[in-house]
């Protein structure tokens, strides 16, 4: 049993990986093949009794069972005479037989191409979906962002010229069963002419394939790069930077020109190679076969035929297989993110939420990467519509707690519930519909200002009235109106079309535009000039009492009015509870108002 399974480790782990996804449907294009190839072979054997018939008129004569006389039994069997006119007649049947099995083989490939190929791409978003964010956060974007696009396509690749190769291994197959049927020493001759040809394109399929992996790697690369010059512009164009950043891309162009045409060189070999080693093996053949094994000529004929397919395949499916191994650094890399996704998979439980009540509780938890600690011992109750906010110096792991609070980045120890049930038993996803997040980075999509809100929702007039209600909530509607396309105004890549402010505002809009329990502001007013700062601070103290409101906050001034204020240091609440009982009873708190200098504003 174990052997057999590293034989299909080592030999079928390709074939079993598109069996995954396609099943029994890999079976029947194999079928589809051997039908094809078995009616290819039946044409051609109906030049034996036409050569037969030829051989008989100058009295030569020959035995009319030998070969092929499996066919022509059966044939005359079901009572057609090889007659001149009957034997052309099913060579012609033949042939058109097998070019409409040809053309259903077509047509089903790309059916199944693009049924493969459309299950690869949802798989990923879908993995993408479930990945956990704390997974997420450590990935190669440039890989995750090269492997959905660009990695895709040369999948598509990697599947049509494998299965290439195998229709064409199933055709030498069909073709050399004729072969031996007809004359077995020609079947030999073809035999070691195809085994002598392995030796020079095994060499040329290593060299691709090792080319194949390097191409991967630097698209990774270069697909990061990308990402990292396009988002980074301003700072690289503002700094004379951007220069730098060009020459680093352009090495990388050059490294992918570099390996893709080494690729193209080992690709143009094999193809080149191909025809030229076919003619000197079928020229081989022949002289061998009529000067040294006594054969006819009408006899070398027909096997020519057979041996001259046979050999076509045998080049094909090296052609096609050394073509596959240049994308086959696609297919490891499409394997080895597949699993990743898989392993980085977010627990999920199966309590669903309508709707957040009660307290959120924080019981002894903790949380760090690897040996690195950054909560402690976190122990926290959030009461229902309380608004908490959250203060510490930089890195004392106020948006951690935030993010450990909500499920997004998972405990190493401790305990959370949300109204009484563990969070581990929740639908995260159910759970996080019922939370509006405004980070300190606003994220604005490349679209209009009205999909950017609403997150693509029907333009009808509920959705349009709660549309503009958030837009006056954030500060943005006099903006937009005055806009020419008023909320049809598209804003650009990451919201290249608008300024910082009115980003941040945008995003706070989509937050107060969702039903929710929760609202969480990370930082949510720092972007904003101070006059629309205090003006959305109005909105949100307005907003007191009707959600749960966390906030994470460095200036002080824009959480006097919270409930109640946990202090963060070094990843542990040192001191919780409102604003003028920490003025007066916390240390740290109090030198945090000092450095801001809160009695002069």
């Amino acid at each position: 049993m174990e052997l057999i399974k590293r034989i299909v480790r080592r030999y079928l782990s390709t074939l079993a990986y598109f069996y995954s996804y396609l099943r029994y449907r890999v079976f029947i294009r194999m079928g589809l093949s051997i039908l094809m190839g078995l009616l290819d072979g039946f044409g051609l054997a109906m030049f034996i009794p036409l050569f037969q018939m030829i051989d008989g008129e100058g009295g030569s004569g020959q035995d009319e069972n030998s070969g092929v006389g499996f066919l022509v039994n059966a044939i005359q069997g079901i009572g057609i005479e090889l007659t001149l006119t009957n034997t052309l007649s099913l060579l012609i049947v033949f042939f058109v037989l097998k070019g409409v099995v040809a053309y259903i083989n077509h047509n089903y490939e790309v059916i199944l191409k693009e049924a493969f190929i459309k299950q690869i791409r949802y798989d990923i978003v879908e993995g993408l979906t479930r990945m956990q964010f704390k997974s997420f956060v450590s990935a190669d974007v440039g890989r995750i962002q090269n492997t959905a696009t660009g990695e895709v396509n040369k999948l598509s690749d990697a599947y049509a010229t494998y299965f290439d190769t195998i229709q064409q291994g199933v055709l030498i197959t069909v073709y050399m069963t004729f072969a031996f049927t007809i004359d077995a020493s020609f079947a030999v001759l073809i035999t070691i002419g195809g085994v002598l040809t392995n030796f020079l394109f095994t060499r040329i399929f290593n060299v691709t394939k090792r080319f194949s992996a390097i191409v991967t790697g630097v698209a990774h690369r270069y697909q990061g790069l990308v990402i990292q010059f396009v988002a980074s512009f301003k700072y690289l164009k503002s700094t004379g930077s951007v220069s730098k950043m060009e020459n680093i891309v352009k090495d990388t162009v050059v490294d992918l020109q570099v390996n893709n045409r080494r690729m193209g060189r080992m690709y143009a070999l094999s193809t080149a190679v191909r025809e030229p080693l076919l003619i000197v093996i079928v020229a081989v053949v022949i002289y061998l076969q009529i000067n040294f094994f006594g054969g006819n000529l009408g006899g070398v004929i027909v096997s020519l035929l057979f041996f001259y397919r046979a050999l076509a395949a045998v080049i094909l499916m090296q052609s096609s297989y050394n073509h596959f191994l240049a994308v086959s650094g696609s297919l490891d890399n499409m394997v080895a993110f597949d699993n990743e996704l898989k392993r980085n998979c977010e627990d999920d439980g199966d309590v669903l939420l309508e709707k957040v009540h009660g307290q959120i509780i924080m019981d002894d938890v903790s949380f760090g990467y690897g040996n690195k600690t950054i909560l402690r011992n976190i122990d926290l109750t959030v009461n229902a519509n309380e608004t908490l906010a959250v203060v510490g110096e930089s890195g004392s792991g106020k948006t951690t707690l935030i993010n450990v609070l909500i499920g997004l980045l998972p405990s190493n120890s401790g305990r959370i519930t949300v109204g009484g049930i563990d969070l581990a038993r929740l639908n995260k996803a159910t759970f996080r519909n019922r939370i509006g997040y405004i980070a300190q980075e606003p994220v604005v999509f490349n679209d209009t200002i009205f999909n950017n809100v609403t997150l693509w929702d029907l333009p009808n007039e509920g959705n349009r009235t709660r549309f503009f209600h958030a837009l006056e909530q954030a500060s943005l509607d006099e903006f937009v109106l005055g806009l020419p396309d008023k909320e049809e105004t598209l804003l650009g890549n990451n919201g290249i079309n608008i300024s910082g402010g009115q980003k941040q505002r945008i995003s706070i809009a989509r937050e107060l535009y969702k039903d929710i329990d929760i609202l969480i502001l990370d930082e949510a007013t720092s972007a904003l000039d101070s006059e629309t700062e205090q003006n959305i601070q109005h909105y949100i103290n307005k907003l007191k009492g009707q959600f749960t409101i966390l906030i994470i906050a460095h200036r002080l001034s824009t959480i006097r009015n919270a409930d109640r204020i946990a202090v963060l240091s070094h990843g542990e609440i040192i001191a919780i509870d409102s604003f003028d009982n920490l003025k007066g009873n916390s240390q740290h708190f109090k030198k945090m108002l000092d450095f801001q200098d809160f009695a002069s504003q």
